[in-house]
């Protein structure tokens, strides 16, 4: 596990208690719309990865029990609480313990931008994703507003230092670079925000 991966994991260790209350604002204005969206398209067998504390558990489909993996066993310990009690795994996101092709759907959110490596990761997801399977996405970085875009490269040094967050990552470039076919993307928010749904490169 990289140096950088263990801050983020004793960073997220201590915000576990109060994550939900820190997003809850966010949820209701948009993300919680935009998560349901998202995860509309989820089928069969899946995984979400870097899940924190189950934010998205209430927006999949009815009867889908996703399996949750992440790096932070304080945020794993939340969704426990929520009821994904028996499919948790703690795990690092860029050593997935999944053999290739294993799942239907692969779930990640607002997660691309933690990662100490993210084309390892973003392969990472499409390692253990079936070729027929689909990778979806929803991720955050610079506006596509010029103005708005500026206003945020103030803050991304602070935005590392609290959350381990790398707010100028181009997720869907790294998709790209990964490996993954882009088979759809969307913008939200004036670009802030991202839907991508990705397939296998074999698929």
């Amino acid at each position: 596990m990289q140096a950088e991966t263990r801050r983020a994991r004793a960073l997220y260790d201590r915000l576990a208690p109060r994550y939900d209350r820190m997003e809850q604002v966010a949820n209701w204005l948009l993300l919680g719309r935009l998560r349901r969206q998202v995860l509309a398209a989820a089928r069969g067998r899946t995984v979400e990865v870097a899940a924190g504390t189950g934010s998205n558990l209430p927006y999949y489909p009815p009867g889908m029990r996703p399996w949750l993996v992440d790096v932070s066993e304080g945020m794993l310990r939340r969704a426990v609480e929520k009821g994904a009690a028996g499919r948790v795994i703690l795990a690092d996101a860029e050593q997935l313990p999944f053999g290739d092709a294993t799942f239907a759907t692969v779930v990640a959110t607002l997660s691309g931008c933690t990662v100490a490596d993210p084309l390892r990761y973003y392969a990472e997801l499409g390692r253990v994703c079936r070729p027929d399977g689909r990778v979806l996405l929803l991720e955050h970085g610079l506006s596509s507003w010029r103005p708005l875009a500026a206003l945020q490269r103030l803050g991304l040094r602070r935005q590392l230092r609290r959350f381990a967050c790398h707010g100028d990552r181009d997720a869907e470039a790294l998709v790209r670079l990964a490996g993954l076919r882009l088979e759809r993307s969307e913008q939200r928010a004036l670009g802030v925000l991202r839907l991508i749904t990705a397939r296998p490169a074999a698929g």
